[in-house]
């Protein structure tokens, strides 16, 4: 009996990590260059942002910051794409040790807070989801469609009748990854870019690697 429940133990858990994978956004983390490599060829950079609060500005200085981003973007070529997201996320350990680090933790002030911070621990794993506390993290994703990705039902049609009649010719790796690594530099290079004036407008950015992309799901 335990060696049958092992194997269905072992089987779903293969099961459940082939579910997992078929769900992630992407099909591998370049670890080198630290870049996604999305299923359908496309190539994507992920960074969290710090919001800028509108209350700590002027309308003049936001107005500015507004019209550097919509400078930012048009300067992008076609092939490229970004998209900022609002993500709600319930893992708030880390904005509940902040705010447990901002309170003196001697005195009736630290009683408090300790019992604030437990009280908010437990409503965060609640089971009615909207009385568990929350956070919303700013995300920018940038995207490069390199020539290799095929748009269209009829470019993929094209490519479908070349690759029957060139069933003969020898695929080149070296080539291949040779065109690989120009179209990452491409990308890294233009993503690298964006972040430094990111940088210059108090936005804060942070990659986001293959694992933080996971622990976001």
């Amino acid at each position: 009996m335990a060696s049958s429940i092992s194997r269905i133990t072992r089987d779903r858990l293969y099961q459940d990590e082939g579910l997992f994978n078929a769900l992630l956004p992407f099909a591998k983390w370049d670890q080198e260059r630290e870049i996604f490599l999305n299923t359908d060829a496309s190539l994507w950079s992920l960074w969290e942002l710090q919001p800028l609060w509108i209350l700590k500005v002027s309308d003049q200085s936001a107005f500015q910051t507004c019209e550097q981003m919509q400078e930012m973007m048009d300067s992008l070529e076609h092939t490229f794409a970004v998209q900022f997201s609002w993500i709600t996320t319930f893992d708030v350990e880390d904005v509940l040790q902040r705010s447990l680090q901002g309170y003196p933790l001697s005195g009736p002030a630290g009683w408090m807070a300790r019992r604030w911070i437990r009280m908010a621990r437990r409503a965060a794993t609640a089971d009615e989801i909207h009385r568990r506390p929350r956070k919303l993290r700013l995300v920018v994703a940038f995207r490069f469609d390199a020539p290799w990705v095929v748009r269209g039902m009829f470019a993929q049609m094209q490519r479908a009748i070349k690759v029957m009649f060139s069933a003969k010719e020898t695929i080149n790796l070296d080539r291949r990854r040779a065109e690989y690594d120009r179209y990452a530099a491409e990308f890294r290079g233009v993503v690298d870019g964006k972040i430094a004036k990111l940088v210059d407008l108090g936005f804060s950015p942070r990659r986001i690697d293959g694992q933080g992309l996971i622990n976001l799901m």
